[in-house]
């Protein structure tokens, strides 16, 4: 077959696992090696078999107790509000005297100096790699040193997959879970879906990112809640995330000569639960309608992983242009700029970015699902409209918004 055509092939088979950035990897580490005539569907398999893999684990008499967490990798272009939420966390960990180490067990460059420099950048993160041990363990061949006593703290289903193996090792049975999402609903229905919903089921202690989230799983017996509200609130607590400052003033916002929209625009296959189409759809009908005047409406779309500035024509003349990634102090400086946000997520979980949009002082539009009810949303902030995750429900919501 040819390369073009495997590629292509392959490329198919990765899109129904919802995550793109794998695509690169995939094609560097088996398309040269592939023997003639090898399905592609193979370099899925193997990929997904490698995610879920054990760790070189090696038991060490008089070791100190270690609380290792499980990350997938380190690149500072992708260090959106779960890698911020995960390394907040592991620091803190560290700030309270227990020894800490970063596991990373997916394919990425090893450069901590780099590291070093970039964390710089985020805010109350400065002095992470001074705080935390970081180990590099993607080809699962590097021997790592535990004692009975450690604990592991798993960031994801499939590092879930690594930590429940990990407890053969040790002394407790069960490992921590910390639980940014419903991670089922990034995938299609298959076998990613499938093996994130056994991760539930093995034995841990679950951090939930909100009430919303942890509600969600109480409600439909997941994880921790599979035998019951009681057991499932002790062996669980939620967390509220942080959120950024930003310097809002009246007069910052009424001198403004246009107003201005911003879109969290994440086009990317990985990123289908932020709903781009809908949210498209919906903008472009209300201003075909008359909603936004061309005169004194822009549009601007970020959170796109694409490096490159970009437009998506709404209607006719007017165009979204969607930003390149920002870092956080940019991210920080910019949304105090706009009137209006929007912001979707199919998703029980309430998501940052809109309740960072309400908190720079916009008025912003985000869906609700399930138990993330109206109510709850606006309960957080009254800059918050809530929109039913259809056209007409994100039209109906940013009506009421304008």
């Amino acid at each position: 077959m040819p390369l073009y055509d495997l590629i292509i092939k392959s490329r198919n088979y990765i899109r129904d696992y919802g995550y793109t950035s794998f695509a690169k990897k995939v094609y560097q580490r088996y398309i040269k090696a592939a023997p003639s005539g090898e399905h592609p569907a193979i370099f899925v398999v193997n990929h997904i078999r490698h995610m879920i893999s054990p760790l070189n684990l090696h038991l060490k008499d008089g070791l100190s107790m270690r609380v290792n967490v499980l990350i997938s990798f380190i690149d500072f272009r992708y260090f959106f509000g779960g890698y911020y939420g995960m390394f907040s966390l592991t620091q803190m960990l560290a700030r309270e005297g227990y020894r800490v180490r970063l596991i990373i067990v997916e394919e990425c460059r090893y450069e901590p100096d780099v590291w070093r420099n970039e964390i710089k950048k985020y805010e109350g993160l400065e002095d992470f790699f001074d705080l935390v041990e970081v180990v590099y363990a993607f080809s699962r061949a590097e021997p790592i040193e535990v004692s009975t006593d450690d604990v592991f703290l798993a960031t994801s289903w499939w590092t879930a997959h690594v930590a429940n193996y990990a407890r053969k090792f040790l002394n407790t049975k069960r490992f921590i879970y910390f639980s940014q999402e419903y991670e089922p609903a990034f995938y299609r229905a298959g076998t990613c879906t499938s093996l994130a919903l056994e991760s539930y089921l093995f034995p841990h202690y679950a951090i939930f990112s909100t009430d919303m989230l942890r509600d969600y799983f109480r409600q439909n017996r997941l994880g921790v809640f599979q035998d019951g509200q009681e057991s499932g609130d002790r062996d669980s607590v939620p967390i509220q995330n942080a959120l950024l400052k930003f310097n809002v003033t009246n007069q910052s916002m009424t001198d403004r000569k246009k107003k201005k929209l911003m879109f969290y625009a994440r086009p990317e296959e990985h990123a289908s639960r932020n709903m781009f189409e809908l949210g498209i759809m919906a903008l472009s009908n209300l201003i075909l309608r008359g909603d936004f005047p061309e005169d004194i409406w822009q549009f601007y779309g970020m959170g796109s992983v694409e490096s490159a500035e970009k437009r998506i024509t709404l209607h006719d003349s007017i165009s979204m242009t969607l930003l390149p990634k920002m870092s956080l102090n940019v991210y920080r400086d910019l949304l105090p700029e706009f009137d209006l946000g929007l912001s979707l997520m199919l998703s029980p979980h309430p998501s940052i970015v809109p309740l960072e949009m309400a908190a720079a002082g916009q008025v912003v539009v985000t869906n609700t699902l399930a138990n993330k009810t109206a109510e709850r949303l606006q309960e957080i902030s009254t800059n918050i409209v809530p929109a039913e995750p259809t056209v007409k429900g994100v039209e109906d919501a940013l009506i009421k918004a304008l």
